[in-house]
Formats: C-alpha cells, sequence, structure tokens
C-alpha cells in the first residue's frame, strides 16, 4: 500500500524525507555526543521515531528501504569528517561508528515496517484503544460502587 506522498512523486519523497531523516540523524548524534545525557536519546530513540515516522508517512517498502541505507551511507561519511581529528581517533572512530550502524540499519528497517503496519491498521488500533477505555472506565465505576457500599 502506499502512502499519499508516494502517490505524487517517488523521487520527490525520496528526497524530502531523505533531507529531512539525515538532518534528523546527524543533530541527534552529534548532540548525543556533545551532551552525554542526551546519548540513549540521541542514538537510539530519536533515529527510531525518525523511522517509525518515515514508515508511517511514506508507506512503501522500497523507498523507505532506500531512504535508510543511503542516508545511513551518507551520514557515516559526514560524521567521519566532522569528528576526524588524528589516525589513531580515526580507527577507534571507525569501530565504533560502523558498530552501530551495522546495528542502527536492520532496526531502523524494522521499527519503519512498524510504522506502515501501523498505519494500515490504524482503524483496528483505534477501536482495540476505545474498547478497552470503556471496559477500564465500567471497571472503575463498579469498584467505585462496591467502595461507595462499604
Amino acid at each position: 500500500m502506499k502512502g499519499p506522498v508516494i502517490s505524487m512523486n517517488s523521487r520527490l519523497a525520496f528526497v524530502v524525507f531523505g533531507g529531512f531523516y539525515l538532518s534528523v540523524l546527524v543533530a541527534s548524534y552529534l548532540l548525543a555526543l556533545s551532551y552525554p545525557f542526551f546519548a540513549p536519546y540521541g542514538l537510539f530513540l530519536v533515529p527510531a521515531l525518525a523511522n517509525f515516522c518515515m514508515g508511517y508517512f511514506i508507506g512503501d517498502v522500497y523507498t523507505v528501504v532506500k531512504i535508510i541505507i543511503a542516508v545511513f551511507s551518507l551520514q557515516t561519511c559526514i560524521l567521519f569528517a566532522l569528528l576526524y581529528s588524528t589516525v589513531s581517533d580515526f580507527f577507534i572512530l571507525v569501530a565504533t561508528i560502523s558498530s552501530h550502524f551495522t546495528l542502527q540499519v536492520p532496526f531502523g528497517i524494522a521499527v519503519s515496517y512498524l510504522g506502515m503496519g501501523v498505519r494500515e491498521e490504524s482503524s483496528n488500533i483505534i477501536a482495540v484503544c476505545t474498547y478497552l477505555t470503556k471496559k477500564i472506565k465500567q471497571i472503575i465505576e463498579s469498584v467505585a460502587s462496591k467502595i461507595r457500599r462499604q
């Protein structure tokens, strides 16, 4: 199932979402390196949220996978250029970033699939949440009425 953005133009969606995704990833990784308290969010949560949003808004498997692979390759080059200081630091940086990226690409694709699934099943998810909310309300009312009687 293709999303509304893909139905207009696949190349435009690739450029727009690819640029957005690249800027989000580079900013989150640089903030994680600059501020250690932001590291768990910048290295894992923000990229996962960006992957989910890409899957949700684009809705096309092939475009999302192309964007993730292309942007992670570009981001690797950008971070190498920004963080390169000496040769020994370069090899440590290469080992750290490459191991992180080899884990992030499959994780990003899986999270984007989750976004696509939520998009396709959003009406069912809303129905289940509405039912659970009504059920919780009934349980709370019955417990409150039992407490009032005592």
